[in-house]
């Protein structure tokens, strides 16, 4: 191989060379960028959804004592918040928190299962336009229905996360073969601006209480017919008095009379007596 040879040879080694550094110097521009880089901020909004209803009052009698068990209507309150996010363009997370209008710290809305893996402080956004966040306050919520009129602020931050593995250990210290998936998060952006709702719902005074009343009076003998109860009004009552009064003079006059009559009689007997000594 001459020296012309040499040279094309040494002409193609530079070129390739070339090549692979502006390669190379690409791909680390192209790596530092995305990883300085930040999701943008999210939009969304904020709605009361009020789903209570009330439960109207109920009675039924006691099978063994006959008594009328009241059961008093009730308002169960069945309120929650959706958070509606629309999605940014790449593949992020949401950050979703609240707090009280007046108080300083912030809550997050956590939610514990996202697509195979565990999280409790982001949830992943779905494939739709929309991400919907809930923050419910039924019965079996672990967040306190605040009052009526009450004010609530929020605010929602995107993030990208990544998957991280590690195996499960037995006692004995051996790898079971079953592996513990999680969400880290690798980059938030900034937080976006914030949000108030005013709760406003129907409440309700009445509360689940039980009331007993007596059942009705039951005729002694069960196959005799049962007579309702009457009342004697005062008329009646004093004509009754009217009619005891008449019986009880009638019948002191009679007595009078025959005691009269005996006492005549006895003194008659002693008049014919002093006649016959006098005689």
């Amino acid at each position: 191989m001459g020296w012309l040879g040499m040279r094309k040879v040494f002409s193609v080694f530079l070129f390739v060379l070339l090549l692979s550094g502006l390669f190379f110097a690409g791909f680390i521009s192209v790596g530092e960028v995305q990883a300085v880089s930040k999701p943008s901020v999210p939009q969304f909004s904020v709605k009361l959804i009020d789903d209570s209803y009330d439960v109207p009052p109920t009675q039924t009698t006691d099978p063994y004592t006959g008594e009328t068990i009241t059961q008093l209507g009730y308002r169960v309150n069945k309120i929650s918040i959706r958070i509606e996010i629309k999605n940014l363009p790449d593949g992020v997370y949401y950050r979703v928190q609240y707090k009280g209008h007046y108080e300083e710290s912030w809550t997050t809305i956590t939610s514990q299962w996202h697509t195979g893996f565990w999280s409790n402080d982001f949830v992943s956004a779905s494939k739709s336009t929309y991400t919907d966040v809930y923050l419910s306050f039924d019965s079996g919520s672990s967040y306190k229905l605040p009052p009526s009129g009450a004010r609530l602020d929020f605010r929602v931050q995107a993030l990208y996360a990544g998957r991280e593995t590690w195996p499960e250990i037995s006692p004995e210290g051996k790898e079971t073969g079953w592996h513990y998936s999680k969400l880290v998060e690798t980059q938030a952006g900034d937080w976006s601006s914030v949000q108030t709702l005013t709760l406003t719902y129907e409440t309700s005074e009445s509360s689940s209480q039980t009331t007993t009343s007596p059942p009705p009076s039951a005729a002694t003998n069960n196959s005799q017919p049962q007579t309702p109860n009457q009342t004697q009004s005062p008329d009646s009552i004093s004509s009754l008095l009217a009619f005891l009064l008449i019986i009880g003079v009638v019948f002191g006059d009679i007595i009078l009379v025959v005691g009269l009559f005996v006492v005549l009689g006895k003194s008659f007997k002693l008049k014919d007596k002093v006649v016959e000594v006098w005689g």
